[in-house]
């Protein structure tokens, strides 16, 4: 296939479509090479088309799976500097990429700062666009994490009535709920997920929340039923995000075999 894609750019020299095989490179090279040759391809198709926001959003998802969000937000402050994106993106993805860079941080201290600096970028949109469901999601689970509960609920509940058949959304509001405590609502939350989208993006994790919730509840079975379907759901993932994610399940396994024991 990479051979196909190198005879494709030889003879192709319209840049924009030299951009397209770029991008089907870095996809293979993610599989094959690894994630700083699929990063440089991505550059190679970025200086092709240049004004492609959609290639630039693929390089700021590759930076965030690689343990690089301050690079992903330098690229995107560079981007809102050059006008190229608005106000509004500008701050809910860097927004979004503190907070990713608070959930792979385990300094509890340091967690809460990034978590703090996630809510301050998107603070200053959040009454500008009171109906964006990009922004609501963001802040259904800040407010979670900020332990605002009154205002996690209230948006919570906003986000999935504007949004009454997207799964994320309803996984996002039992993220929450789990996170309060309230392990039965979270349940219904996250059963309620995977029935509108049982092929989600987000349904390994959502099985392994709702892992967490039964474990809490000590039912350790079920635990145990949801935990493998997340499992097995990350097994079937891209490379890169298989070894990204798999750990948390077989973490998640080890803490309940850990809890069997003790009890």
């Amino acid at each position: 296939f990479l051979e196909l894609i190198k005879t494709a750019l030889s003879l192709d020299h319209i840049g924009f479509h030299q951009a397209k095989y770029y991008l089907l490179m870095s996809d293979l090279f993610i599989e094959t090479r690894g994630i700083d040759d699929a990063i440089e391809t991505i550059d190679e198709a970025i200086s092709l088309d240049p004004s492609n926001m959609g290639i630039f959003g693929i390089k700021i998802k590759l930076l965030m799976m690689d343990n690089k969000s301050d690079e992903a937000i330098a690229l995107v402050s560079q981007l809102y500097d050059k006008k190229l994106i608005i106000k509004k993106d500008y701050s809910k993805s860097v927004s979004f990429l503190y907070f990713v860079k608070a959930d792979k941080t385990k300094d509890p201290v340091e967690r809460m700062k990034l978590i703090n600096k996630s809510f301050k970028e998107i603070e200053p949109i959040i009454d500008l666009y009171p109906e964006d469901s990009g922004i609501l999601n963001n802040l259904t689970v800040l407010y979670g994490h900020l332990g605002r509960k009154e205002d996690a609920i209230r948006t919570g509940e906003k986000l999935i009535s504007l949004n009454p058949s997207d799964g994320n959304y309803f996984d996002s509001y039992g993220e929450i709920l789990m996170l309060f405590g309230e392990y039965d609502k979270a349940i219904a939350k996250f059963e309620r997920a995977l029935k509108l989208e049982p092929k989600g993006w987000f349904a390994f994790q959502t099985y392994l929340k709702m892992g967490n919730c039964y474990e809490k509840l000590l039912q350790l079975d079920k635990a145990e039923e949801n935990y493998l379907k997340g499992k097995m759901l990350t097994e079937k993932m891209h490379p890169l995000k298989r070894e990204m994610y798999s750990y948390k399940a077989n973490e998640k396994l080890d803490g309940l075999r850990k809890l069997r024991e003790e009890l």
